[in-house]
């Protein structure tokens, strides 16, 4: 009998499973495809050349790099900020939920259990749109609160349903057995009730802290003025390249990440969650919400500049100087592209203060009423700006824009690949670099190389101009590697790439770290663009 017993001890197999070697072999090579995106950005955060594809030595100061910049801890700050309220918040509402439809009978409550479901089968995309467009029918300005409720909005349903799974197993006769020894009804929930389904809430409270901390679409939309995130700070930085900075925060996460789940495993084993009394829990929330709300109001009492702009396009020097200077917080947040900002403003409500919208754009803002004038004559310096560069096609009076920076289009190519320097859009119509050739994905900047290239008059926009041009570009298509305007630098160093239609900028950035690479502006003419500082409507 006590052999028996033995054999019937928890932990101990009686038969245990017999894994063959090709499951084993498949098992191993699928964790091995998981795991290694993850290795690699480790290893390469430790890379002394700003490059990703290409080794060049060990060094930490990438982590230096990522230690000094403001604005990317600003948005880690913003993050854990919105995870933590995110979770305490959608833990507390989706535990009272999934109690309320395990416990009780009321009416509608079926309705109210399928309701539970939306956020969960609704695409995110949409579920963004409702909820900003929600919040801009109610005036609602946005920023870290309307990410914080959104986030709830979002999250309680996952909640509800994980710890709804917990009580599916819990038996109600021990809750009533409490009370009708006279414990009221929070004692028996919190003696009786908590501590059996505590396991599921903690595991409910860490999938709502990841999925916050995760979440890009939903932040994307309902972010405000100084509100932006990590997955959107890192997304408008990875549009114009990948540098060993994104891997060392990134592996810093990782780090974090796994000393959180070893220590929640080692609480777990050791169920000292299980012996944490309740009343220190809650101690921990109100303290916790309560530190939250004094950094608010405390980053909300002082005056604010807020400021829409692309990534790396401002000096942190001059940002911080004028902080110094006139005691005003500035609240840097930042767009990939110009339709992203135009996006923004028709939404409505912005809060911002300033946009460095590109000139096709300020006059599509202009003529939409989003932007404002402008009173130049407050503004000291305007008097050294050319004069070339204060008015032009997109706002003929200077009213509505401030130059802030011009530059031009033009083919950056690898000299080692193409041995005869290009003159002529032609060469993106070469089929000895089919396969070998990048173009931006814009319609705008394609459409102007085909007029270029053909010596048509981009100023008519005829019907069968436009035409001969789309033939043009049809033509390309087969020969293209792909159409990217983010990672172009990348393509350019693995050697994937040897030719690139590209902007002087990234030109520069390509030439500046790799001597292989060089420039042309071709014969037939080229784009010149301006990109400008303007004051929102909204």
């Amino acid at each position: 009998m006590s052999g028996n017993l033995k054999e019937m001890e928890p932990g101990v197999r009686r038969n245990p499973v017999k894994i063959s070697p090709l499951t084993a072999l498949i098992s191993s090579l699928v964790a091995l495809f998981l795991i290694s995106p993850v290795v690699i950005t480790v290893i390469y955060s430790f890379n002394s050349g700003s490059r990703v594809t290409e080794w060049e030595g060990f060094s930490l100061k990438w982590y230096k790099s990522a230690l000094e910049n403001i604005s990317l801890w600003t948005a880690i700050k913003n993050t854990l900020v919105i995870a933590i309220a995110n979770t305490l918040i959608s833990t507390l509402l989706g535990t009272m939920a999934a109690y309320s439809l395990a416990r009780f009978r009321f009416r509608f409550k079926m309705i109210f259990r399928n309701l539970i479901y939306i956020p969960v089968i609704l695409p995110e995309i949409i579920f963004g749109i409702a909820l900003i467009s929600f919040f801009n029918l109610l005036s609602v300005e946005p920023g870290l609160t309307t990410v914080i409720l959104s986030h709830v909005t979002f999250t309680v349903s996952f909640v509800t349903l994980i710890v709804g799974a917990r009580f599916d197993k819990f038996d109600f006769r021990l809750e009533e057995a409490a009370l009708d020894l006279g414990a009221s009804h929070l004692t028996a929930f919190f003696r009786v009730v908590l501590p059996v389904i505590a396991p599921g809430v903690v595991s409910a409270a860490i999938f709502a802290f990841t999925l916050s901390v995760d979440d890009f679409i939903i932040t994307f939309f309902t972010a405000g003025t100084g509100s932006s995130t990590l997955p959107v700070k890192i997304y408008s930085m990875i549009k114009f390249s990948i540098t060993p900075e994104i891997n060392a925060i990134s592996t810093i996460l990782i780090m974090l990440t796994s000393i959180t789940l070893i220590a929640a495993f080692f609480l777990q084993k050791s169920n000292l969650l299980e012996r944490v009394k309740p009343a220190y829990i809650l101690s921990a929330f109100i303290v916790i919400v309560g530190a939250l709300s004094v950094l608010s109001f405390t980053l909300g009492n002082k005056q604010q500049v807020n400021v829409f702009i692309w990534t790396e396009y401002i000096d942190q020097k001059i940002i911080t100087d004028f902080e110094e200077k006139y005691d005003i917080k500035v609240n840097l947040d930042y767009y990939s592209n110009n339709e992203e900002i135009l996006a923004k403003l028709q939404l409505g409500n912005t809060g911002y203060d300033l946009i460095f919208p590109s000139d096709y754009m300020v006059d599509i803002m202009r003529r939409e009423k989003l932007i404002r004038t402008i009173d130049t004559s407050a503004i000291s310096n305007y008097k050294h700006i050319d004069p070339g560069f204060k008015k032009g096609y997109f706002d003929e009076s200077g009213d509505y824009h401030i130059p802030y920076a011009y530059g031009y289009m033009g083919i950056v190519y690898n000299k080692e690949k193409v041995k005869n320097p290009p003159a002529s859009w032609s060469i993106l119509w070469d089929e000895r670099y089919k396969g070998r050739i990048i173009v931006l994905n814009d319609m705008r900047e394609l459409f102007t190389v085909a007029y270029n290239y053909l010596g048509l008059d981009i100023e008519k926009r005829s019907a069968a101009d436009l035409e001969t041009a789309l033939e043009l570009l049809k033509k390309q298509k087969r020969l293209l590697k792909k159409y990217e305007s983010s990672v172009v630098q990348e393509y350019m160093y693995s050697g994937e790439v040897w030719l690139a239609h590209t902007d002087i900028g990234t030109a520069l950035k390509i030439m500046r770290n790799d001597p292989r690479f060089d420039f042309i502006i071709p014969k037939e003419g080229t784009n010149i663009f301006i990109d400008n500082i303007s004051i929102p409507t909204t």
